[in-house]
């Protein structure tokens, strides 16, 4: 599904799109949700736009003035109420598995770094 991996380590990545300008934080993470692709076994909602990779995931990223922002904070902070001090945790026992290309606000949780730390622990020895 991916058009151009050099430039987007998105798999889901559906093509160059341009957001519209002047939209609101709320505005702006209705026009993410749109521009996704549902996993119907998971219920994970796949960001279809720009991606950064990382050594340990992808996460889907929007442009908003002068910075890169993550889209899955976008939307967590939107619906859940984000503050600056937490991060997000896709919470795997929701069905989650994109980690960072799923927007979906259901399987977002805003929590301190330390419970993020310790969950993702927590997940690794499940699985191992």
């Amino acid at each position: 599904m991916n058009t151009d991996t050099r430039h987007n380590p998105n798999p889901y990545y559906g093509g160059r799109t341009y957001r519209p300008f002047g939209l609101s934080r709320t505005e702006l993470a209705a026009w993410v949700l749109e521009r996704t692709i549902e996993d119907p076994d998971t219920g994970c909602l796949f960001w279809q736009g720009a991606a950064n990779a990382t050594p340990n995931n992808i996460y889907g990223v929007i442009r908003m003035g002068s910075k890169n922002i993550l889209v899955h904070r976008l939307v967590a902070e939107v619906y859940h109420g984000l503050s600056p001090d937490q991060v997000v945790d896709h919470v795997i026992s929701r069905g989650c598995t994109g980690l960072g290309l799923c927007v979906n606000p259901e399987h977002l949780e805003p929590v301190t770094q330390r419970e993020n730390v310790i969950r993702g622990w927590a997940a690794r020895r499940a699985s191992a």
